[in-house]
């Protein structure tokens, strides 16, 4: 999907408009385009997209490292460092700079060197914008980002939640027909809290292009996985909280960050029955999950 000037995305309830400064070409996945906002609320971001050279940032502080990015700091800006995973140089091929307080950003993509790469003309997609989202979404919302599926249903929502593997999209593939149900998400998900209830949003990120921008309150949340027969048992909140937190995709690095995690996570098990689930891959699980 080819963007000219400008577009607004809404995902999770966050707004982020992106301005083009750029004379390239810039690109999203069809998967954004049930995202596109046209409202005229205010956006929580602007992301402008630039062909300068970035500034320099001499005395910036590392606080995160991966074989995609590095995550900086100084006294007034966030810096983020974005390279090619398959390419030895080490000079990013893209720089993104935010503001202390997440209202603005600066992406600048003039890298020469770089500008043949497949990979260089498809600069706005994952993970830049799932982090931009992921912390917009921690700072102002105070949710999480999980690996998940929602399945929505008679106006509720069910989490499925687990690792790559565990059958998240097995199960939205065997929900999606039903005409009463819809996939917000077959593999990341948002959760939010809103006047008292938690709430599950859909993404465009990962799985296999089961979304939806709806909402919808959480009724029951289950940790799945694949057994011989299905079965059904309650999880403590302890448990439960660490196995959240073993789902859950961090976008803010840091002490006071990892805790406020915790503490949405503890408040998210208390308040919502979980279960762990067992299912074999076919419809009984429906008739399973339904009887509950």
């Amino acid at each position: 999907m080819l963007i000219s000037n400008s577009i607004k995305l809404s995902i999770g309830g966050i707004n982020i408009k992106i301005i083009l400064n750029s004379k390239k070409n810039a690109y999203l996945n069809e998967a954004y385009r049930c995202f596109i906002s046209k409202d005229n609320d205010k956006p929580q971001m602007v992301l402008n997209v630039l062909d300068d050279d970035p500034p320099h940032f001499p005395n910036k502080e590392k606080i995160f490292t991966s074989d995609l990015m590095d995550y900086y700091r100084d006294s007034e800006k966030d810096i983020i460092s974005f390279s090619i995973p398959e390419n030895d140089d080490p000079f990013p091929f893209k720089m993104m700079v935010l503001d202390h307080r997440y209202k603005i950003a600066n992406l600048y993509t003039d890298f020469n060197e770089h500008t043949n790469s497949s990979e260089y003309h498809n600069y706005l997609q994952r993970p830049l914008l799932e982090i931009l989202f992921g912390n917009l979404i921690m700072r102002h919302s105070k949710g999480v980002m999980i690996h998940g599926c929602c399945v929505k249903k008679n106006g509720y929502g069910m989490l499925f939640i687990g690792q790559s593997g565990a059958g998240k999209t097995t199960i939205a593939n065997l929900w999606k027909n039903n005409s009463d149900v819809t996939i917000l998400s077959d593999e990341c998900l948002i959760i939010k809290k809103q006047k008292g209830q938690f709430w599950g949003y859909g993404t465009p990120w990962h799985g296999e292009n089961l979304f939806s921008q709806e909402k919808c309150p959480i009724k029951k949340i289950f940790f799945i996985e694949h057994a011989k027969e299905n079965f059904l048992e309650h999880k403590n909140e302890l448990m439960t909280v660490v196995s959240f937190f073993g789902e859950s995709r961090h976008q803010l690095w840091g002490k006071s960050a990892m805790q406020s995690t915790m503490d949405f996570l503890a408040e998210l098990s208390k308040k919502i029955p979980c279960y762990r689930l067992g299912f074999t891959p076919n419809k009984s699980i429906i008739e399973f999950i339904e009887s509950i």
